[in-house]
């Protein structure tokens, strides 16, 4: 794709590989836990922050995520980003101890250059 046509892309190209069943558990998702986990997020250190520049991390990164169990919370479209918050609990099978992560997939989308940056930030909830 040339740099020009890449120049007119939108936001929405950059949701359309959110699913209906992304936008489903998003709408079901609890509000008084999603506020709890924005508020920790907000607050709280990274666990791990990684940055990929190339056009396919992004898709490589929610395909990913589903895979292991994350679920769409929050996304956030602006004209030349995208931020979303994916979710997971984990129960363990042995132990009293729940794990509780959310990760916060930022797609930047480089005009001047036309390379993407997707970066990913963990954090334990």
């Amino acid at each position: 794709m040339s740099l020009a046509s890449k120049k007119t892309r939108t936001v929405n190209d950059m949701t359309t590989r959110i699913t209906t069943q992304d936008m489903e558990h998003l709408r079901a998702f609890p509000a008084e836990k999603k506020a709890q986990i924005m508020q920790h997020v907000s607050h709280e250190s990274v666990t791990q922050a990684i940055t990929y520049t190339g056009s396919n991390y992004y898709d490589k990164a929610i395909l990913k995520l589903r895979q292991e169990g994350y679920g769409l919370i929050d996304m956030q479209p602006m004209e030349t980003a995208c931020t979303m918050l994916w979710y997971r609990k984990i129960s363990p099978l042995f132990s009293l101890k729940r794990s509780e992560y959310a990760v916060m997939v930022l797609l930047e989308y480089e005009m001047e250059d036309g390379t993407d940056v997707t970066t990913l930030r963990t954090w334990k909830v």
